[in-house]
């Protein structure tokens, strides 16, 4: 039986034992993007077309950065005695598969939520009015409407349930080079897990966003007291963003080793033979 605790503790021990290959490249990969393109959101909400579309291509960029920096964590955290060349060069090889994934399950999320959009415009509601605040309330059609609310929420859990049974997909097509066939074995990887994995996912959100809220309302808090710039850019929303990037690094390289490690679990208990399994689930003598 996979124990979500053991698995959490694993991930804790092997971060530990893996930060000098872990911390440069959550650095380079994760924070130092994400740090720059938030310092300068302000700059985007007043830039002209063209430059809107540059810090689009920029955002893109830091996302597939931020990406590639997360499968080496998992490579890193799978394997034991994967040194900081080898586990970059896995990344590398494994960016456009793991991109293929993604957008595949994108799809089945955006065509599962489909029926909603199509309730919610036949029901009259704008997309254009609803982005400039000027939804005509005597127009909706409250039998749609209320059709695609209730379609929208089961369809959000539904989403839900797929994230939980996928947790382990990055690190299946990192560890055994699958294309997509790695979305149907990853499902079947997580098969009697999905209450715990959604628990798992919860939480992990919920103490995500109140971190990074928490941070933001201290430090724009108590900056603000000393900083009285304006302006797009100003000392106060870079320090922000810096220590906000800083708390959402450190989550991201917790989500993607905790991932790696359920994948290890998973494999370890079944009776695999990936490396970092050495210490199998079943194994664990705690109740």
């Amino acid at each position: 039986m996979v124990k979500m605790g053991y698995v959490w503790d694993r991930t804790v021990e092997t971060l530990g034992d893996r930060l000098g290959v872990i911390l440069p490249i959550a650095i380079l990969g994760i924070f130092l993007p994400s740090a720059a393109i938030t310092s300068f959101d302000g700059l985007r909400e007043m830039a002209a077309p063209g430059l809107k579309i540059t810090f689009s291509l920029v955002s893109l960029v830091a996302s597939l950065l931020s990406l590639w920096a997360q499968l080496a964590i998992i490579a890193a955290t799978v394997g034991t005695a994967r040194t900081s060349g080898e586990v970059i060069g896995i990344a590398t090889r494994r960016l456009l598969p793991t991109i293929g994934g993604f957008i595949l399950v994108g799809l089945a999320a955006t065509l599962l939520m489909l029926p909603a959009i199509v309730l919610v415009v036949m029901g009259g509601i704008d997309a254009t009015a609803v982005a400039s605040g000027q939804v005509m309330m005597e127009r909706l059609n409250g039998t749609y409407v209320g059709i695609a609310t209730l379609y929208g929420v089961v369809a959000f859990v539904a989403v839900l349930f797929l994230g939980a049974r996928l947790a382990a997909l990055s690190a299946v097509i990192v560890e055994e080079r699958r294309g997509a066939g790695a979305i149907p074995y990853a499902f079947r990887l997580t098969r009697g897990l999905t209450w715990r994995l959604l628990g798992v996912l919860l939480l992990y959100g919920i103490v995500a966003f109140v971190s990074v809220l928490a941070v933001q309302t201290v430090f724009g808090t108590i900056l603000r007291l000393f900083d009285g710039g304006t302006g797009p850019v100003t000392l106060t929303g870079v320090v922000t963003a810096i220590a906000t990037s800083a708390v959402s690094a450190v989550f991201t390289v917790l989500a993607a080793a905790f991932c790696a490690r359920l994948y290890v679990a998973i494999v370890g208990a079944a009776g695999g033979s990936v490396v970092a399994a050495a210490a199998p689930m079943q194994d664990d003598p705690r109740p």
